[in-house]
């Protein structure tokens, strides 16, 4: 057994293939060489598995359900995760097509079938190894080729073509080593034959002849030794293993005289014991195609004796044999008193069953069995040789079809490829190194690899060309290499140039694959253009990382600091409302720029949805401006809000916390830029199909020259003179994709000293319900007189305290649950519950579970989630749980109270 090296003991082998036993038999042998092998069934599933099971090789066969092996291979290497991850096909090589189809799918190399698994085994470890000469070659191009005369188009690197075109080659070589050692052991077997053949019939003569037994005896056996003989002379004329069996089971009739026989094959997926040929009763078998293995009584039945045991089974008085089996009383029905069955095997293995039946008792005595065991070991012989002799043939005709593959794909290869000895003499040269060289096949051939090649580059030709070197960089063969080469104007170009060995007999030589690189050469400008476009993006979101840095600290020095000095025990009331004003201002602070940390980084990843649902604009409106109303007067300005539409007509569809987002945005830059004068907020339908939003300040206005860079992600950080405001700068980013993502577009108008405006647009989709028509449950909250039963489920006892001592004025009874089975145990024995406020971590049973239990016996309760997971998803899948409204924490009691307020007057 091959033993894998140490470093291959963590190697896993992902096998594609359906056939459950080729996958099972490769895959004993690859664990039992030390790979962790994972199995598929097709190309779809191996597909699937590539990405958690993350191999470091891909083994599939090419016809495949749903997927085959070459679509399997184009997927692995179409994916930039999984594209390096070397992929082997195992092919029939049955004409050239299979070549071109392995190369315009990616695949790395192919074996041939049949292979040996030591050879498998060395192939693997040579192509995992660290001095693999395969390494990843990614740079595919268009190769036109001319085949059949027609023309096709190959995308494959310079080295993948190589590979192929050494493992045909290979497997034409091992190809015709096998076909000269068939031969010889053909020849071997057929002498074997004639002499076992005519050895048992000189036997059978003989002990025919010295036997003094009784007439009846000799009467059966002679029967056994004509069914012997005959099969023999049927074993040399049969053309194919269903020719053998048939006559097999004929001559047992005829010949032997017994009752009826017959022979079945295990199926490939061992499920069941298919009868492939008999004699002697059509009925029985037209009805009987079959037998199911997992229903054959391996302890009573014949059949399963012989295929477990492996030996012959014999029953000689079926009516007075105590033992039963499925077709025990079918079999004496039509006449059969004895029966015996023997097992076919398969170079070693049992592989069917063939039964013989007689309608006399006890006919299968030991020297009857002893000649119906010799004419199965000549049977398997037989189909050994037959096996033996298909490989033969079929070994010669992927000889000739490899043959004529490797010069097809040669000779209309897009690049030059060049065959070369051990001492640089170049012995092969192909259509595109004329073209790419100028020089004729038969002005290169014999002569110096050094002609086309600078002799700088050519390092110990002699041992192999085993190096090229240029300045102080040695390239190892196998490897792709720039460098400079010569045409036959003398004039050099730049070319890529890969060199692998092989070997026939006990000659070296080197095939090399030569691409002219002159076009790509030109286009590395712009690759070194856009690396520096990608460092200048680092850069500067280098700076936003250290301007984040600043912005963070700082709300924390104000939390921290004026925490501290609450400390002190001779305070005075207006002190301590000052630094609690000071704090909750640090905090909101804080909160603003983790939530713009949060919403870039979700914007970044692209995992963010639309969550569309009715939506008020003019109470949207009301609550920024109320949120932000306590900045603005502070800083004495004016604020102005138009509002066209009534609020009947002012409900939407619309995903409500991004517009809510995008307002306060827009809102906040405008007072925190504006010294003096005011603000006006508003919208107006626009052309009965959207809403035109406008913020409007009269702040330090927006230099021309700036007003593009405004909306890019990180370039804010990096503009010295904003850096005297508060913030991330990530506002106007996290508005602008915001707004794309709701089907609007923003812009803005600003002058230098005199202020900004700016414009967005959304659709206006009118919702189905209007604001006298709600849904039953908004009918909870009327009449209550802020009379409230609220159940907060919350595991956390600080949260409990701070939403129990929010909530106490509006409330007449508040219940408390530490887990989900508790809220939802507390409902169920609680009918009259008004409201709960469900957070959704919790132990036991999360707040989304709950949810759906109590949708089950309460439709109505008002749930709204609350939660310290702010991201879309979540928001999601709370609604889709059953919760009516979400709510992201830290909960701050005004905006409880106002999404209260949507369900009814809370005072």
């Amino acid at each position: 057994m091959t033993t894998v090296p140490k470093s291959q003991e963590l190697i896993t082998i992902l096998i594609a293939e359906d056939s459950l036993v080729q996958a099972e038999k490769l895959k004993f042998l690859l664990e039992s060489n030390n790979f962790n092998v994972v199995t598929a069934k097709n190309g779809g599933e191996a597909f699937e598995l590539v990405q958690p099971s993350k191999p470091n090789l891909i083994i599939s066969d090419i016809i495949m359900p749903e997927l085959n092996g070459y679509q399997l291979c184009e997927r692995v290497k179409s994916n930039e995760a999984t594209r390096d991850i070397p992929v082997i096909l195992l092919t029939s090589l049955s004409s050239t097509e299979d070549v071109l189809e392995a190369i315009n799918c990616g695949a790395d190399s192919f074996l041939t079938k049949p292979y040996k698994d030591e050879y498998l085994i060395s192939y693997i470890n040579e192509m995992l190894s660290g001095n693999n000469i395969l390494k990843r070659d990614n740079s595919k191009k268009e190769v036109e080729i001319i085949f059949q005369g027609e023309k096709r188009i190959i995308s494959a690197s310079q080295q993948q073509i190589l590979t192929l075109l050494i493992s045909t080659y290979e497997a034409a070589v091992n190809r015709n080593n096998e076909l000269m050692e068939a031969k010889e052991e053909l020849s071997n077997i057929n002498e074997h034959l004639e002499f076992l053949i005519s050895e048992r019939t000189s036997e059978l003569s003989k002990e025919i002849a010295i036997r003094k037994i009784s007439e009846y005896q000799v009467q059966k056996l002679n029967r056994t030794y004509i069914l012997h003989s005959n099969v023999n002379k049927a074993i040399i004329r049969a053309k194919d293993e269903l020719q053998l069996f048939n006559d097999i089971c004929r001559i047992s009739v005829e010949d032997g005289k017994f009752n009826m026989a017959w022979i079945g094959l295990i199926s490939e997926e061992a499920s069941k014991l298919e009868i492939v040929a008999w004699a002697g009763n059509e009925i029985f078998f037209s009805k009987t195609p079959y037998f199911e293995i997992n229903n054959i009584n391996d302890e009573t039945d014949p059949i399963g004796q012989t295929l477990i045991k492996g030996i012959q089974h014999p029953l000689n008085n079926l009516e007075n044999d105590n033992i039963t089996f499925e077709q025990k009383d079918e079999y004496i029905e039509m006449g059969n008193k004895s029966l015996c069955t023997f097992p076919i095997k398969f170079y070693g293995n049992t592989i069917g069953v063939f039964t013989i039946f007689s309608n006399e008792t006890n006919f299968f005595n030991g020297d009857e069995i002893k000649v119906l065991n010799d004419l199965l070991n000549d049977i398997s012989f037989a189909l050994e040789y037959q096996d033996k002799e298909a490989k033969r043939k079929e070994g010669e005709e992927q000889l000739i079809k490899s043959e004529e593959s490797y010069r097809a794909v040669s000779e209309t290869a897009n690049d030059a490829i060049i065959n070369i000895n051990n001492k640089g003499i170049i012995i092969g040269w192909n259509k595109a190194a004329e073209r790419i060289f100028g020089y004729t096949k038969q002005n290169m051939i014999g002569n110096d690899l050094d002609i086309i090649i600078p002799k700088e580059y050519l390092i110990d030709k002699i041992s192999g060309l085993k190096f090229f070197e240029s300045g102080s960089e040695v390239q190892i063969i196998g490897r792709p290499k720039e460098i400079k080469a010569i045409n036959q104007n003398k004039q050099e170009f730049p070319i890529e140039i890969s060199l692998s060995e092989w070997e026939s007999g006990t000659s070296k030589f080197y095939t090399a694959i030569i691409r002219d690189i002159t076009d790509r050469k030109k286009t590395e400008n712009d690759l070194i253009k856009a690396k520096n476009k990608a460092e200048e993006s680092d850069r500067l979101k280098s700076a936003f990382l250290a301007n984040m840095s600043h912005e963070i600290r700082t709300p924390m020095n104000g939390i921290i600091g004026f925490s501290e000095l609450l400390k002190e025990p001779m305070l005075s009331g207006e002190e301590q409302l000052e630094y609690i004003s000071h704090i909750e201002v640090s905090s909101n602070r804080m909160l603003n720029i983790i939530n713009d940390i949060i919403s870039i980084s979700t914007l970044e990843s692209g995992d963010i949805e639309v969550i569309e649902k009715e939506t008020n604009v003019n109470e949207i409106i009301d609550d920024v401006f109320g949120s932000l109303k306590q900045i603005a007067e502070y800083k004495n300005l004016e604020v102005i809000i138009s509002k066209e539409l009534p609020n009947e007509r002012s409900v939407i569809i619309t995903d409500k916390s991004k517009l809510r987002v995008v307002l306060e945005k827009l809102v906040s830059n405008a007072i925190k830029f504006t010294e003096k004068g005011g603000i006006e907020i508003g919208y107006k339908l626009k052309q009965t199909s959207e809403l035109e939003f406008w913020v409007k300040d009269t702040g330090i206005g927006i230099p021309i020259s700036r007003q593009r860079a405004i909306y890019e992600r990180f370039i804010q950080a990096d503009i010295k003179d904003l850096r005297a405001h508060q913030g991330a700068g990530l506002g106007l980013t996290i508005a602008k994709s915001y707004i794309d993502l709701l089907g609007g577009e923003i812009w803005q108008k600003s002058i230098v000293g005199e202020g900004s405006c700016f414009y967005f647009t959304i659709p206006y989709k009118v919702s189905g319900t209007t604001q006298e028509s709600k849904n039953k449950s908004n009918e909870i909250f009327k009449n209550l007189n802020n009379n409230l039963k609220v159940l907060i489920a919350e595991d956390d006892i600080l949260s409990q305290e701070f939403l129990s001592i929010s909530i106490e004025k509006i409330t007449r009874e508040i219940l408390i649950a530490e887990n989900g089975q508790e809220a939802i145990d507390i409902c169920s024995s609680n009918p009259d519950i008004d409201l709960v406020l469900m957070d959704i971590k919790m132990p036991i049973m999360n707040g989304y579970e709950a949810t759906k239990k109590i949708r089950e016996f309460n439709k109505d309760v008002i749930i709204i989630a609350q939660t310290a997971f702010a991201m879309p998803e979540d928001i999601k899948n709370a609604f889709e749980a059953g919760c009516n409204e979400h709510i992201a924490k830290p909960v701050r009691t005004e905006n409880l109270i106002q999404l209260l307020n949507q369900y009814g007057p809370i005072n």
